[in-house]
């Protein structure tokens, strides 16, 4: 046993005399860095490295500028089988694309594509890699095509942005692109893509051939009810899509706008109400959608926020009771008075937080009720 402690400590004392010996020369810190990243290789394709991430940390403090080091990770440790911090590998490709010149190498291109569509990557970092990219990976233009109309932002608006950039963007890609802003914009998406997608079609929508190239990217059948958009619960400019979401595409949303009108989901209700109302829909069974908001009524439910009910709920109240004096007027009370009594029995169970709203509901309905010429009670 002495005698293989003592071989150990003599390889180990010869092992740190000839990487000395080599770093002492160019050539020699070139062939210890190669050797130590032969060892890294070596034990993370066996599975003997537990922390590869530690050992090119290492590495890398000691030899900061070196390329062979940075490309050796990004192929051993790629972004997806990083879960700990994907930006690892997206910091060595970028350091690898502002130190090489011609064609990105292939393994930080597909690194900093994939980081494009990370939710983890900064404003700042994403601009740094759409500028790489786009000078530098012909690569990606196919990524990005495949995204450029998802219903999710954190896809789409990053594609948008490099195929622009790299003047790659079609004129369909582009519809494409701003149509999905308008019908996803309570997908994290902010002001500045609503205002360039109302601009957008805007001035579009004027063009001769408007009709025919609609037909390039607008679906004539909508397959979610995801794709009505809430506009009424959200600020600025998206108060603006309504209008053009009916006046450029109507025929196209029609059928969502009418499947949506009859949901209990309030929000759906109320902007595919507005929407139907903006086209001039005629064909609307009002008392219906008016009734199924007063007994659907429910502040507690934890799908939608209060404020959606109660604006429903007093829009309703608001309509039965303008029929007061008119020939549906005792079809109105009796809805107001189903109304009263399915909300009595919700408020009796209902938690203290949701008490005084739903009081301050009823006591707007049972003044309704008070406006009826007493004939009809």
């Amino acid at each position: 046993m002495k005698k293989i402690t003592v071989v150990l400590i003599i390889s180990t004392l010869v092992l740190e005399i000839f990487y000395f010996r080599l770093k002492s020369t160019p050539a020699g810190e070139s062939k210890k860095i190669e050797i130590r990243l032969a060892e890294i290789e070596d034990s993370i394709f066996h599975g003997y490295s537990e922390k590869p991430r530690l050992q090119y940390t290492e590495l890398l403090n000691e030899f900061p500028e070196n390329l062979s080091i940075r490309r050796s990770l990004i192929r051993s440790i790629p972004a997806e089988t990083d879960p700990k911090s994907p930006l690892y590998s997206v910091s060595s490709s970028l350091f690898l694309a502002r130190h090489t010149g011609g064609t990105l190498d292939k393994t930080a291109g597909e690194i900093l594509t994939g980081a494009l569509f990370e939710q983890s990557t900064s404003k700042d970092l994403l601009t740094e890699i759409i500028e790489v990219l786009a000078e530098r990976c012909p690569e990606a233009v196919p990524v990005c095509r495949k995204y450029i109309a998802d219903r999710n932002s954190k896809y789409r608006l990053p594609s948008y942005r490099l195929l622009k950039k790299m003047g790659a963007l079609s004129e369909t890609e582009e519809a494409s692109c701003h149509y999905a802003d308008l019908l996803t914009i309570h997908y994290g998406i902010s002001s500045c893509e609503i205002i360039d997608a109302i601009a957008y079609f805007d001035r579009e929508s004027g063009r001769p051939d408007w009709e025919k190239f609609k037909q390039t990217f607008a679906s004539s059948s909508m397959d979610t009810v995801e794709n009505i958009v809430p506009y009424e619960y959200l600020d600025g400019p998206a108060s603006e899509v309504s209008r053009v979401l009916v006046s450029c595409f109507f025929p196209e949303i029609r059928k969502t706008l009418l499947y949506c009108f009859d949901q209990p989901e309030p929000k759906l209700r109320y902007n595919a109400l507005k929407a139907l109302k903006l086209a001039n829909y005629q064909d609307l069974d009002f008392f219906k959608f008016h009734r199924v908001n007063l007994t659907y009524f429910n502040p507690a439910c934890k799908s939608c926020s209060f404020q959606a009910y109660f604006k429903l709920h007093k829009i309703s109240v608001d309509f039965f009771i303008s029929q007061k004096n008119g020939p549906g007027s005792s079809e109105a009370l009796k809805n107001l008075l189903d109304g009263n009594v399915f909300l009595t029995e919700i408020i009796a169970g209902l938690e203290l937080e949701y008490l005084k709203p739903a009081e301050e509901a009823l006591s707007y309905l049972n003044a309704g009720i008070r406006e009826f010429p007493a004939q009809h009670k």
